[in-house]
């Protein structure tokens, strides 16, 4: 059988992998033992993280044409590949934290939803907590103004007078958030400039009712302050998510209000802001400054 038909299986193995996959990790995996080598495959395939070695021309091949044809350039000495088709982040935060007790497992680079990051990049990239992380600490971080808002909407719904009480309930709830959001921003931005703070504000969910009166309430109570709110509506989309927030950057803004809950949308943006060294605040003070 000629080489070339050998070959063409392992790239088709490699291909259908990396077809949809959120992220493609290149790591390099000399001098681990065979027993941390176990681990880790173990700890990576519970993730849902497919993890191989294959040779760099077999991945070179299969790569191109997508992607992670970015990644070419990385392709020297044995390399071992993870893949994640669900959780973009998984890869990088599973292996950086192998890594800790294992310092010769290194990440040499990867692509995360498209975009290619180094070494230094991705350890950023694995600092970043999981989606369902996120999701949990925004809604435990709010889920006392929610739960007051859900029971006085179910309590009015009973007695049939329900419309009659969503808005106060809502803006209850929006600024009880706003409050601790907006003193973490104030905290988190420096010294106060000549001017007063600007800060930025999106949320991908702009119809949704809470979010929008949450956007008025934090403006109300930024512009008290003597500061500035500038915000824009991306529409349920990701690229205008990540436009606008590179053109708040270019605004020159102190700090950025966002949904830690879409933070794993838009690693770009997040990238950026950490580039330029402006504090992320989520919803909430529980929330962790997600800058990273």
């Amino acid at each position: 059988m000629a080489k070339v038909e050998l070959k063409k299986p392992i790239v088709e193995e490699i291909s259908e992998n990396i077809k949809d996959a959120q992220s493609v990790v290149l790591v390099d995996y000399r001098g681990l033992t065979v027993e941390e080598d176990t681990k880790l495959r173990k700890e990576l395939r519970n993730a849902g993280i497919t993890y191989k070695v294959y040779k760099n021309t077999m991945m070179n091949f299969a790569f191109k044409g997508t992607d992670f044809e970015q990644l070419a350039d990385q392709l020297e000495g044995p390399s071992a590949i993870a893949i994640s088709k669900d959780d973009a982040t998984a890869p990088a935060r599973v292996i950086a934290k192998f890594a800790k007790n294992a310092p010769a497992l290194e990440i040499k680079a990867g692509v995360v939803e498209g975009t290619l990051y180094d070494a230094k990049g991705m350890e950023a990239i694995a600092k970043i907590p999981s989606r369902e992380e996120l999701l949990s600490k925004f809604l435990g971080s709010i889920q006392s103004p929610i739960t007051n808002f859900a029971r006085v909407m179910n309590q009015l719904a009973e007695k049939g007078g329900a419309s009659e009480c969503e808005a106060p309930a809502a803006e209850a709830a929006a600024e009880e958030t706003a409050d601790k959001a907006v003193a973490e921003a104030t905290e988190a931005a420096g010294e106060r400039p000549e001017g007063g703070y600007k800060f930025g504000y999106t949320c991908m969910d702009g119809t949704n009712p809470f979010f929008v009166i949450l956007e008025k309430t934090m403006r109300d109570k930024v512009e008290a302050n003597g500061d500035t709110l500038i915000s824009f509506d991306p529409a349920n989309d990701v690229t205008r998510q990540i436009s606008g927030v590179e053109d708040l950057i270019s605004q020159g803004i102190d700090g950025m209000f966002m949904n830690p809950a879409e933070a794993e949308g838009i690693l770009p943006a997040l990238d950026m802001l950490k580039e330029a060294g402006i504090p992320i605040i989520g919803f909430d003070t529980e929330v962790a400054d997600m800058s990273y």
